[in-house]
Formats: structure tokens, C-alpha cells, sequence
């Protein structure tokens, strides 16, 4: 189930192509039109759907066999994945691009209502009416249909007038800014996978299964400061290097202390819920779930810096240091998964982190005038001041 639903995401983040940060670039720097933007992203991911989708269709038996050691699985998992391509790209670049434009009030509402019907509906199929796991696809492929549904009425309500037409002239600036940070955005994601295959070469399909579970929070916890950064992106893109520069710092200070803070509480209560969720024969997930959280609030916190990059148009710096620090994590991961079992990778993808954020860092020292970040200095005073200037 869960490396059914990481294929999707892979699928989907092949077809992704970087856009959805080029698209908040161009509206903010007014080189195109917002209704532009959304129309030609969107055909560009039909398109891309639809290449992908044949391929993978053509090629499904090998994909079974590879996964999940079958020749053939049953037919509503090809209709899953098939369906749930476009809506995860189409609902992933709303979300970015919603941020991006300022309307955080509405996505965190939309968020926030998906995760607690998502919530309800597995407690529900699961617990009360006692279905099968594979019922969960079902909502997932429902929820996702929900969620762009939603997001088409917001955006013809937000922007009345979309240019339909197709442009050479959109088309390149849209893809030849998107596809610079697009290498590391994939890598990023393939690595992560590649953990899975590599523990089951070494360990077994049934320990791939469970690290893939704790994958599942380091997703969900990297949401938070993802969230920050698309919001980021937004402002500064329309800032100068200066303003932006300080705006980076304030962000990666503020969301590095909450990640921090949050860090115990969230894999507390994820191991507490993994028996409950998805069975006690995946509690040993918790083990892993201890460094892919604290790797998560590192690449969170400091891609704030690699946001900046992007958005002053340096996407491609951003994008090798993914890089590096990806092939970093697949080298221990390779050397520790052997004797170190399910929490080799998950050790090894907390030192390509570190070694991620330290290489963030010095670019970003290069291309700012900020040489000290301050980062041990605690935010919470300032935090408790604004609280007590809002009441």
C-alpha cells in the first residue's frame, strides 16, 4: 500500500518539471499573467500524463516484478495510479502556486479539511466497517478528486480572466526557468525511493514496506516548512536581493526553532498511531521515523535558503546541491543498510541532510550580504511579544 502510493508521487514528480515555482516567478515579476500561468502549466502536465501514463502502462509487468515481486497485480491498482497522476500534479502546483500568490488562509483551510476527512474516512473503512487496506486507495483517489475539484472553483472565482491560448514565448519561459531545479527536485525524490530498493535487496520486500511508512511522516513533516518556503517564494521573487536575503534569514530561524520544537511531539505521536493506522506488524517503523524526522527538520528549515536561490534566478545552484547531497545519503545508505538494518538509511538520510544544509549555507553566504545567521539566538521572545500584540 504505501509503495503503491510513493509510486504515484514519483510518477507525478517526473511530470512536475519545476513549474509550479516558475509560474509564482513570472506572475510576481509581471512577465506573464496569472490565468497565462495556470492555463499552460496545466497542459504541460496533461501532456506529461498522458506520456507518462502510457509508459508506465506499457511497462507494467516489469513494474510489478520490481516492486512488488509479481508479474501482474490487480487492475484497479493500474487505474489508481493512472488517475491519481494528473490530480496529484494538478492539486501539488495549485497548492505551491496558492501559496506563492499569498492565499495561505485558503490553503491551510483546504489542508486542514482533507486531513481530517482523510483521517475519519481510514478510521472509519478500517476500524468500524473493517475493510481491507486496499479501500484506503479508494479514498485517497476520492480526496484527491475532491481536492481539485476545489481548487478549479477557487481559481476561476480568484481569476476571472485565463488567456487559453498557447504561446511559444510562454511555454519557454515557464520550462526553461522550471526545468533548472527540476534535476534536484527529482533526484531528491528518486533518492528517497531508492532507499526502498536498496533495503529490499539487503533486508526484504516486508522491511522496505515498513521504512516506506516512515517516509510517510518525514512527507507529512517536511509539508510545514515546504509550506513556508512556497509562501516565501511569493515575496521574494518581487524583493530585491538585500530584502530577500533578510526576509531568507528570518524565515529559516523561525522555521528551524518550530521544527525543532515539534520534532519530539511528532514522532511521538506517529509511533503511537503507526499500530493503530497501519498495524502492529509496522511498529517497527518507529525506529527509523527517529532520524527521518530530525533530517526532515533540516532539509525544511535550511531549502528556505535554496527557495532564495530560486527566487533571485539561480534555480540550477539549488538543484546540484539536492544533488549532492542525495548521492551523500545513497553512499551510507549502502554501506550502513547491511548492519545496521532499517535504521542504516534512515541514519544515512539524516547525514546527507546535514551535509545539505551546510553546503546551503555557504552558497547562500556567497550570493548575500549575510555572513552570520544567528541560528542559536531563540525566537521566542519575539514570538510571545507578537502573541500578546494580536490578543
Amino acid at each position: 500500500m504505501a509503495i503503491l502510493l510513493s509510486s504515484v508521487v514519483i510518477l507525478s514528480a517526473i511530470c512536475n518539471l519545476g513549474l509550479p515555482n516558475s509560474a509564482i516567478y513570472h506572475v510576481k515579476k509581471k512577465l506573464l499573467s496569472a490565468g497565462q500561468a495556470i492555463f499552460t502549466c496545466s497542459f504541460i502536465y496533461v501532456l506529461g500524463s498522458i506520456i507518462v501514463g502510457t509508459v508506465f502502462y506499457a511497462f507494467r509487468e516489469q513494474f510489478s516484478l520490481l516492486l512488488f515481486k509479481q508479474n501482474q497485480l490487480p487492475g484497479f491498482f493500474y487505474v489508481f495510479i493512472l488517475a491519481n497522476i494528473p490530480l496529484e500534479l494538478f492539486c501539488q502546483f495549485c497548492n505551491t502556486f496558492a501559496l506563492g500568490m499569498g492565499q495561505s488562509k485558503f490553503y491551510s483551510y483546504l489542508i486542514s479539511i482533507k486531513s481530517t476527512l482523510n483521517l475519519a474516512a481510514t478510521i472509519l473503512v478500517l476500524t468500524i466497517y473493517g475493510y481491507g487496506i486496499n479501500s484506503l486507495l479508494f479514498i485517497t483517489l476520492a480526496l484527491n478528486s475532491l481536492h481539485a475539484l476545489v481548487h478549479i472553483i477557487h481559481l476561476s472565482n480568484t481569476y476571472s480572466k485565463f488567456d487559453f491560448r498557447l504561446s511559444q514565448t510562454s511555454l519557454k519561459q515557464l520550462l526553461s526557468f522550471g526545468i533548472r531545479p527540476y534535476p534536484g527536485a527529482l533526484s531528491a525524490l528518486l533518492f528517497k525511493r531508492t532507499d526502498n530498493f536498496v533495503i529490499a535487496a539487503y533486508l526484504n520486500l516486508d522491511a522496505a514496506g515498513i521504512y516506506s511508512i516512515a517516509l510517510s511522516f518525514y512527507n507529512m513533516f517536511l509539508s510545514i516548512p515546504r509550506s513556508f518556503g512556497s509562501l516565501l517564494m511569493g515575496e521574494s521573487a518581487k524583493r530585491s536581493n538585500e530584502h530577500s536575503a533578510n526576509l531568507s534569514k528570518a524565515a529559516l530561524h523561525n522555521t528551524l526553532w518550530l521544527m525543532t520544537l515539534l520534532y519530539p511531539l511528532a514522532v511521538l505521536a506517529f509511533a503511537y498511531l503507526i499500530p493503530y493506522v497501519y498495524g502492529s506488524r509496522f511498529a517497527d517503523a518507529s525506529i527509523p521515523t527517529i532520524f527521518i524526522g530530525a533530517s526532515a527538520v533540516l532539509t525544511g528549515s535550511f531549502g528556505i535558503l535554496g527557495i532564495f536561490l530560486i527566487s533571485q534566478g539561480k534555480p540550477g545552484t539549488s538543484s546540484l546541491i539536492t544533488i549532492a547531497g542525495g548521492l551523500i545519503s545513497l553512499v551510507f545508505t549502502l554501506i550502513f543498510t547491511p548492519s545496521l538494518g532499517l535504521a542504516g538509511p534512515a541514519i544515512s538520510k539524516l547525514l546527507g541532510a546535514i551535509i545539505f544544509a551546510l553546503l546551503l549555507t555557504t552558497i547562500f553566504k556567497r550570493h548575500s550580504s549575510i555572513r552570520r545567521l544567528n541560528l542559536l539566538q531563540s525566537p521566542l521572545p519575539s514570538w510571545i511579544s507578537r502573541l500578546r500584540r494580536t490578543q
